[in-house]
């Protein structure tokens, strides 16, 4: 099925991410396991129930696997947590300008760009990756511009399951090795970043308190000094929206 595209390609990397996807994509390639190596990015922060994910996953007969150290810790360190909000006194064009009214707080997609796609991709230039296998669909809601069968920067891109749908994915699960649903219960996503402020919307803070007390302490102080950032400017927003809902005073 795949073989004219490996026939092409020296040097595979198949980046695993630890999610649903990931693992079915990987699994369907079994057959050529031996022309990849597989990539990890360990963003620092992972959950236990994810690097449990990993490590089931190259037991299973992974001939060549690399953990990529992510570097969320030295990010956040920097830029501070990521948001879905930002309000310009948080920003870092207001630290810049010492005119900040908080700590600061950076952006979702350039916190995981910094962290994660940053670190990965430079390991692929470092490596000479010449193919970069991926698990992403094309109904993912967040999913990358390109698409399977694209050259970028010299790099061929292979999505196997890009056609396939969540259902799909797990029903071949459930045929192909069945104890992975067990694995995916935690959470929907992959769990790259256990602490993570933002990508707001799924379980993960009720599952923290449930399960994780102590990063739940961590990731629920980050969430209420971000909310205290954000607060005045909504206040001011919330203003404006009620202004625009007057009519114009007609002139004569």
């Amino acid at each position: 099925m795949f073989d004219h595209v490996f026939e092409r390609h020296e040097r595979v990397a198949f980046q695993f991410s630890g999610g649903k996807d990931s693992t079915a994509a990987l699994l369907l390639l079994r057959p050529w396991w031996s022309q990849m190596t597989v990539y990890w990015l360990d963003s620092g922060d992972a959950f236990p129930e994810t690097e449990r994910v990993v490590r089931d996953v190259v037991a299973l007969g992974i001939e060549r696997f690399v953990r990529v150290p992510g570097k969320v810790h030295q990010m956040i360190h920097v830029y501070g947590p990521p948001s879905d909000l930002v309000p310009f006194g948080a920003s870092q064009a207001a630290h810049h300008f010492k005119v900040a009214l908080s700590e600061p707080i950076q952006d979702r997609a350039m916190c995981c760009a910094r962290s994660k796609f940053v670190p990965m991709h430079q390991r692929m230039l470092d490596d000479g990756v010449t193919l970069i296998v991926r698990g992403q669909k094309a109904v993912d809601q967040f999913k990358g511009p390109h698409r399977s069968g694209e050259v970028v920067d010299g790099i061929e891109l292979l999505f196997p399951i890009e056609n396939w749908t969540d259902g799909m994915v797990s029903r071949y699960l459930a045929a192909e090795w069945p104890q992975a649903l067990a694995m995916y219960q935690h959470l929907d996503k992959s769990g790259d970043c256990m602490r993570c402020s933002a990508w707001l919307g799924d379980a993960r803070v009720r599952y923290l308190r449930e399960h994780h007390p102590e990063a739940f302490v961590d990731l629920a102080e980050r969430l209420r000094a971000i909310a205290a950032a954000v607060d005045q400017p909504m206040q001011r927003l919330r203003q404006a929206v009620s202004e625009c809902g007057q009519e114009p005073a007609q002139g004569d």
